[in-house]
């Protein structure tokens, strides 16, 4: 429609032109504007409005413009020239406009995949397995292209990852092989609604690539991954098995010398020294006993199988029952409780706090000098946590180090001289956390010596407190 509404306009105005202005307006003039006109054309509506208006503009010019008028017949070899250099001219001018416009639009087409291709990075760098790379993948190319359907398969993920409703009964406009260094790693498939041609096969190449990349890299990551994992479970169980000799050394030394002493006749059944002895054998059986323990609830909190069993009590009854049956270990420390009359009851497993209780106190005792006093106080903050504070008079560490002592296996002050597995403290924090308290260390502000491990626990049990206990 554009190209006859501007020649026609055009014709008209050149007419009417000639008539006013009959020495101005020549075939040659003529011709220049419909050359003029061509170009508009081309410009507006491309190189088919541009072909239409050349053909139109060559009628018009030989049918109005040159003798015999109204008749396709040409008399004069100039005007037969004039027809010739207007054809040409105006064929040029279209090949190069043509050409202009399919390089400007090639030009527009390759900025716009660049920036899609950009955006598939970006989104890519957020994928954390093949399947997300697989899934971004389907999605992005439905975008992109005009694809009614996009299939991505992966050779070691059996999953399809489908973006649209696939037609079965045709099979797929294009497909791509997902390819890397190491071989062949998947399939694309696209069913479109129409096929763009060679940008589209470039496009879909390009995301596959990417694709095979980042892949290739999700993969990578995975094995470095793994070997860092293998090489510290490695190196936990070399330091397991070293704490654990070291520790088991002692105690098996001491179960079996008075074994020996009393098997032997050495010391007497019913003396004085055989009860020194048998004290000594019982000592050493209980510290292997909370090593084996300690070892026990270590491996539940790594599987996430410790599961507290809760019910309400008196915080007062788990520590004196702690204090009772560490009575030997804590037989050199004074030991000073400071728990509320009126501290409520909480909801706990007993027994795993307890355990940790009896840790704290063998922790204070191994590190604490001789002599010297260990502090056990609780108060209600914030009306929904019990705060405890199990205190003593040992070296205090830098800060860098105080999160530090409850990883397995960390010993950070004497760990030549004091013995230990050094799991004491992560099974604490290991027990207050699934009852969905917090643990931490801190030094005394106060004091150039000890330290003052905290926990906190809530005091509500399925959102509720304790029952008030019956008036007497």
């Amino acid at each position: 429609m554009l190209p006859i509404v501007l020649i026609a306009a055009g014709s008209a105005v050149l007419t009417a032109a000639e008539i006013g202005f009959p020495k101005l307006v020549n075939p040659a003039v003529v011709a220049l504007v419909y050359l003029a006109l061509i170009n508009v054309c081309l410009q507006l509506g491309g190189w088919w409005a541009g072909g239409v208006a050349t053909g139109l503009a060559f009628v018009a010019l030989n049918w109005l413009f040159i003798e015999p008028r109204y008749t396709f017949a040409v008399n004069s070899e100039a005007d037969v020239l004039l027809l010739a250099g207007f054809v040409s001219a105006a064929l040029v001018n279209y090949f190069v406009i043509a050409r202009l416009q399919r390089h400007n639009l090639e030009t527009e087409l390759r900025e716009r995949n660049v920036a899609r291709f950009y955006t598939f990075m970006m989104e890519l760098l957020g994928a954390v397995t093949d399947a997300d790379v697989a899934r971004m993948l389907s999605e992005r190319l439905q975008s992109d292209l005009p694809a009614r359907t996009v299939r991505v398969h992966l050779d070691s993920n059996t999953s399809v990852y489908m973006a649209g409703s696939e037609s079965r009964s045709t099979p797929p406009t294009i497909s791509e092989t997902i390819l890397s260094a190491r071989g062949r790693l998947g399939d694309v498939e696209v069913w479109q609604m129409r096929v763009s041609g060679q940008v589209t096969n470039q496009l879909l190449r390009t995301y596959a690539s990417e694709a095979a990349l980042m892949i290739e890299r999700l993969r990578l990551a995975e094995t470095e991954t793994r070997a860092q994992v293998l090489e510290q479970s490695d190196r936990l169980k070399s330091a397991l098995l070293s704490s654990v000799s070291h520790e088991l050394r002692t105690p098996l030394a001491a179960i079996s010398a008075g074994a020996e002493s009393l098997a032997s006749g050495l010391v007497p059944l019913h003396s004085s020294e055989a009860l020194d002895v048998i004290g000594d054998v019982h000592a050493a059986s209980r510290h292997l006993s909370q090593l084996v323990s300690n070892l026990l609830d270590m491996s539940r909190i790594e599987s996430g199988a410790l599961r507290p069993e809760l019910e309400w009590v008196d915080l007062e009854d788990i520590v004196n029952n702690a204090l009772q049956h560490l009575r030997s270990e804590l037989s050199h420390h004074t030991i000073v409780l400071a728990l509320p009359v009126d501290l409520p009851l909480i909801a706990v497993d007993p027994l795993q706090l307890d355990q940790v209780f009896t840790n704290l106190l063998i922790n204070a005792s191994k590190y604490a000098p001789a002599g010297s006093q260990i502090n056990v106080s609780a108060r209600v903050i914030d009306t929904d946590w019990v705060l405890v504070t199990v205190g003593n008079e040992s070296d205090q560490l830098p800060a860098q180090q105080l999160d530090r002592i409850f990883d397995k296996f960390q010993r950070v002050t004497n760990p030549q001289r004091v013995l230990g597995t050094g799991l004491g403290l992560s099974i604490c924090k290991g027990i207050v956390e699934a009852h969905g308290g917090q643990i931490w260390a801190e030094n005394r502000a106060d004091s150039r010596r000890g330290m003052d491990f905290k926990f906190r626990l809530p005091r509500r049990w399925d959102g509720q407190y304790p029952d008030a206990p019956p008036q007497e």
